[in-house]
């Protein structure tokens, strides 16, 4: 009997102190992108036609883990781990605290043809839909100039 007292207590005390991330824990701080939990599928929607098209792409295989550090309203990710290659710069504009606009930074080297795309038509829009344990999964949208809008869902985690 004593002995179950014991681990019951225990096992509160464990549960009382385990995270429960809000939105807000999500503004600073080091992440990951892990390439396998991630969905390998784009959708298109055209709001002059109403159609929803799906897709697919492969996921490069060389990619393994994006590394994301973000201060506010700055990110800096790497595709194959921390200081590995060429940093990606971003600037992040808050909506709220689920909310906020991704774009490319002028402190990139060289920004490409798809930043710039992302760029010129307002940036990406993420939304943070749910939040399990240290990860959330997003939505990010990209709305272009003639109302139709480019989508994926994802998930983003907290290295604790």
């Amino acid at each position: 009997m004593k002995r179950l007292l014991v681990l019951l207590v225990s096992l509160a005390s464990m549960l009382s102190f385990s995270q429960n991330l809000k939105c807000n824990d999500f503004k600073t701080g080091k992440f990951y992108i892990s390439m396998s939990s991630n969905v390998d599928t784009l959708y298109t929607y055209n709001a002059n036609t109403a159609e929803l098209t799906k897709h697919n792409y492969e996921i490069d295989e060389e990619l393994k883990k994006y590394i994301v550090i973000r201060i506010e309203n700055e990110q800096v990710e790497w595709h194959n781990g921390e200081n590995i290659g060429k940093p990606i710069y971003e600037d992040i504009i808050w909506i709220d605290d689920c909310s906020y606009v991704l774009k490319f930074s002028s402190k990139n080297e060289i920004i490409d043809e798809e930043s710039l795309f992302i760029n010129e038509n307002g940036g990406l829009k993420v939304e943070i839909l749910e939040i399990d344990r240290n990860c959330m999964k997003y939505k990010a949208t990209l709305t272009l100039k003639d109302s139709a809008e480019i989508y994926q869902f994802g998930y983003i985690c907290k290295d604790l």
